[in-house]
């Protein structure tokens, strides 16, 4: 029995007829969106707004839009990974055997950097290290992502270590990406291309095709373009571009396209619009498939490996449970876009050393959706919607684009060389930070609903000396060497035979390409706030002066409470005024910093100019500000009568909380 036959089913025009009436007047239009990568998003899409192109893909299937595996996630799922960066190789271990008892697969090991001003990570110096750190470890059944500046010398340790423990290298799955090129971008510089090459992509790929065939050692890392505030057709067409001019360099040098391939992992940053992050990835396989064609290879078999990562650009130091939220979403989003392994970044990396309970938390924020959400048991749920089709065909269209213009002018290299992607790159960031400014794009706990009652935790990581760290692993080893017959690399100490000047004649000073977080600059003034208290035993008072009818006030009251609270103002809220003595007289007793008059336009005249010039009469240093849009008339009467600043839904949130704190403290 068909219970929906007596239901006539509704077209497009009768949905439009009604979306009308329901606008009033105003266009269809206003109910479309303009997403960072200039695509308009209509409110409703239909079956004709689904590609032709993709009705035929099947997961598996070229061009892989819809999975590299055909049964996706149901018989091998995801590698459920955890990032290890405590410095000691015995804490990472212990953590490492509670994460495999309680479910994770797969470990993120971020090698200590020895050059860098602040390092950071796992020392890893000697084959004791190794054995330290995957003490009782099965490591046939474990995935080990390595994250080092020295590829090869890790590389030859590690194997080293599995050797001397006769452990089957065949078995070992996992890969090792290098950070350098991108950490020296971040400092407006360049590494010559063909040296950055020899030196280490080459040697390390050759060791590995060798010593490691199941190990991924050519890294194609585009986190680096979602973090530095690319949208997602830069992030797809860049990542093109560095993989391209990778393989074309390798090339030269004997590997066949087939040996790349299988040494290949691509990395991508996962971000929270669930739509836009799943296209993203799908349009990625899709072009990089057809990229892989063009070099006349069949593709049937063809294997595009996803390492998902949950941002870190969207995440805050305060309020950091939101993070939580947050990396839920994103964890979603790799699920549904077939990542092959998905790291969660946790909650408080930026507040604190990430603890047990952190560790936990983003360990089964992936085992919820697993486990009880069945996500591993289902093959691309949203093949055929209508606007993710419509999302990925738009995003790969651009993306095609843009990657043809970067070939056409020189390729990646060059086009870093000469800034034009840092340029891209960093004018989109620009119109990001814009947005969180004027509040038309919301970081929940930073630019709205702060949490007042949060406070900045002290970040120890800074004060770990790892040259102690690194002296307490030389001495164990020496120890250990000195009581052995040992072969010559187990008696290696891999600082002593790395060259962190090996750069220094190799490199193009171009435009920087900053890595940042959204909530940085909010972070900021919070701080401020925390100065501000430290100097005068409280944190800076507003009070909000309610004028008139709850009708009048109350929008600009909620407005400006949320506003001011963004900076850490304590802000007082009393109950509605209705005459200036009575306003003054809760001025008088408060004592506040700063007054914001809150009624509506047409009552400001009426209360604004007697009260102004009571208070600073009274208080001439108290900041007067009025809340509300008003005109270029009305705002230089109201600053003659002693109105000093005003907000409104068009202000500059970041501009605003920084005069205010450059007018009582000169910061």
């Amino acid at each position: 029995m068909d219970f929906f036959a007596e239901f006539e089913a509704p077209n497009f025009n009768q949905w439009k007829e009604e979306a009308e009436k329901a606008l009033k007047g105003k266009p269809l239009e206003k109910l479309y969106t303009i997403l960072y990568e200039d695509i308009n998003v209509k409110p409703i899409y239909t079956n004709e707004d689904r590609p032709d192109v993709f009705t035929n893909e099947f997961p598996g299937l070229p061009y892989f839009l819809r999975s590299s595996k055909i049964e996706s996630n149901r018989i091998q799922p995801w590698a459920i990974i955890q990032r290890i960066e405590t410095p000691y190789p015995l804490e990472a271990n212990s953590i490492i055997n509670n994460e495999l008892e309680k479910g994770a697969n797969g470990f993120s090991i971020k090698h200590f950097n020895y050059d860098f001003e602040k390092p950071k990570g796992v020392v890893l110096d000697t084959i004791l290290d190794f054995e330290e750190l995957f003490k009782n470890v099965d490591l046939k059944t474990t995935q080990i992502h390595f994250e080092t500046n020295y590829p090869f010398e890790l590389l030859t340790l590690f194997v080293a270590f599995l050797e001397k423990h006769g452990i089957d290298k065949k078995d070992i799955s996992g890969s090792i990406c290098n950070p350098t090129l991108f950490d020296f971008l971040q400092k407006g510089k360049l590494v010559d291309f063909d040296f950055y090459l020899n030196s280490y992509f080459l040697r390390t790929v050759k060791y590995a095709k060798t010593h490691l065939p199941n190990f991924k050692t050519l890294v194609i890392d585009g986190t680096i373009f979602f973090e530095s505030g690319a949208n997602a057709v830069q992030e797809i067409a860049f990542t093109l571009n560095l993989a391209v001019e990778y393989f074309k360099g390798l090339i030269k040098y004997d590997f066949t396209l087939e040996e790349l391939l299988g040494h290949t992992l691509f990395k991508f940053s996962i971000g929270s619009d669930i739509f836009l992050n799943i296209a993203k990835i799908r349009a990625f396989r899709l072009l990089w498939a057809k990229i892989i064609e063009s070099f006349e290879v069949e593709i049937k078999n063809l294997e595009i490996p996803i390492y998902a990562v949950t941002n870190k650009r969207n995440k805050s130091r305060l309020d950091s449970y939101v993070n939580m939220l947050r990396n839920t979403a994103e964890v979603l989003n790799a699920i549904l876009s077939s990542a092959n392994s998905i790291e969660v970044t946790p909650y408080d990396y930026f507040s604190s050393p990430t603890s047990e309970f952190s560790f936990r938390n983003a360990r089964n924020t992936q085992l919820v959706l697993k486990e009880e959400h069945f996500l591993s048991e289902v093959i691309d749920p949203l093949g055929g919607s209508c606007y993710l089709e419509n999302l990925t065909k738009e995003l790969s269209l651009r993306a095609l684009e843009l990657f043809k213009e970067i070939e056409k002018s020189g390729g990646f290299f060059e086009n870093v060389k000469n800034s034009s992607i840092q340029s891209q790159i960093n004018e989109m960031k620009n119109k990001r930070m814009n947005k969180l400014a004027r509040r038309e794009e919301i970081l929940v706990g930073t630019n709205r609903f702060p949490n007042p009652d949060d406070k900045f935790k002290e970040d120890i990581s800074e004060k770990i000396d790892y040259k102690v760290v690194l002296e307490k692993s030389n001495v164990k080893s020496r120890e250990s060497s000195s009581q052995s017959t040992t072969k010559p690399e187990e008696k290696m100490f891999l600082h002593q035979i790395i060259n962190p000047e090996i750069f220094s004649n190799h490199l193009y000073s171009v435009e920087p390409l900053y890595v940042f977080r959204e909530a940085e600059v909010f972070e900021e003034i919070r701080a401020k706030s925390y100065q501000y208290e430290q100097k005068f035993g409280a944190p800076p008072k507003v009070l909000l002066i309610p004028f008139g009818n709850v009708s009048e006030y109350r929008d600009r009251v909620d407005f400006a409470n949320d506003f001011l609270r963004v900076g850490g103002f304590d802000v007082l809220v009393p109950n509605g005024l209705n005459t200036v003595e009575e306003a003054f007289q809760k001025f008088y007793e408060t004592q506040p910093q700063i007054v914001v008059f809150c009624s509506s336009n047409e009552k400001y005249p009426d209360f604004v100019p007697q009260l102004s010039a009571l208070i600073k009469k009274s208080k001439p240093l108290t900041i007067n500000v009025l809340a509300g849009l008003l005109s270029e008339t009305e705002v230089e009467f109201f600053k003659s009568v002693g109105v000093d600043e005003f907000i409104h839904l068009k202000s500059d949130i970041v501009q605003m909380l920084n005069r205010f704190y450059k007018l009582l403290i000169g910061i």
